[in-house]
């Protein structure tokens, strides 16, 4: 249901679902006339509500414009740079990729064939996630993702099942338990299926946590039994703070201090998508928990 003037049209009452999903949408579309007959900028002040928002299922459904580059076929869902749409979007639950969220709320700028996501905030994993971002699809064969995350008290578990790029760059996460929270600073190229292309990955931040539990790890493992020491001797580290740097496919770790236990250690290095590490640990044990 929609009024319109030569002015601008008002949306009183809009309602569609595709698959899964619904979307309501209310506000007002400017410019409409010459954007029908001249191809003007189409402008909209909307709000944007969803019970249920499957972005899986309508990547799937929505045309792309297909581009060849260094002979890897990239489908970009190219935003028009005659819209310009500015909206309050929330939804009560979110599908992307392996990601679900809910309580979702943000504020969405569409203009000049970019998207700015500003204060985007959900509930997930366990935690939550507040995004800022600019998805930039001008130059169709390198499209741009460039976001400010604060991730916080996520369950690492969890985080490591849901991003293919925790299980690049941080493998040794299959192995904790706890909570992390992070603020980084984050930019890459897509690929086809709107993920990131891992090796284009550049960035940096800083992770921390009260507690981590080692539930499994080898080189923990083998520390112990150099060490001598007691096989139930605690797997909890204390008091995590790490900051950190991407670039060139390689994760970069700053030293940082913490504890395991009475064993104190200083911890840096990098580690690569190519799976290799490259670590130093200091510690400084107390010569009674030795064996």
């Amino acid at each position: 249901t929609f009024d319109f003037n030569p002015a601008f049209t008002e949306i009183k009452h809009f309602k569609m679902t595709m698959g899964e999903s619904d979307l309501s949408v209310t506000g007002r579309l400017g410019n409409y006339i010459p954007y029908l007959f001249s191809g003007d900028t189409l402008r909209g002040n909307l709000s944007l509500a969803s019970n249920s928002l499957d972005l899986n299922e309508i990547l799937d459904i929505m045309p792309s414009d297909t581009t060849e580059n260094d002979n890897t076929s990239m489908a970009v869902i190219q935003i028009p740079k005659t819209i310009d749409f500015i909206f309050d979007a929330a939804a009560n639950r979110l599908v992307f990729d392996k990601l679900t969220g809910s309580d979702v709320k943000g504020k969405v700028l569409v203009k000049n064939g970019v998207v700015t996501v500003s204060e985007a905030g959900m509930k997930a994993l366990g935690g939550s996630l507040l995004v800022n971002a600019v998805y930039d699809t001008r130059d169709t064969l390198r499209p741009v993702v460039d976001a400010d995350l604060l991730i916080s008290m996520v369950n690492i578990k969890e985080a490591f099942n849901t991003f293919n790029t925790v299980k690049k760059l941080a493998p040794i996460a299959i192995g904790l338990g706890g909570n992390v929270s992070v603020s980084m600073k984050y930019k890459s190229l897509l690929g086809s299926n709107m993920m990131p292309l891992i090796s284009t990955i550049t960035g940096g931040g800083k992770a921390w946590s009260e507690s981590v539990q080692i539930i499994e790890s080898k080189t923990f493992d083998i520390m112990k039994n150099v060490l001598k020491l007691n096989q139930s001797y605690t797997n909890i580290i204390k008091n995590l703070s790490a900051t950190f740097t991407i670039n060139d496919g390689r994760l970069f770790i700053k030293p940082f201090d913490t504890k395991v236990g009475n064993i104190k250690m200083n911890i840096s290095g990098d580690q690569g998508l190519d799976q290799t590490l490259n670590f130093v640990v200091r510690t400084e044990i107390p010569r009674s928990e030795l064996g």
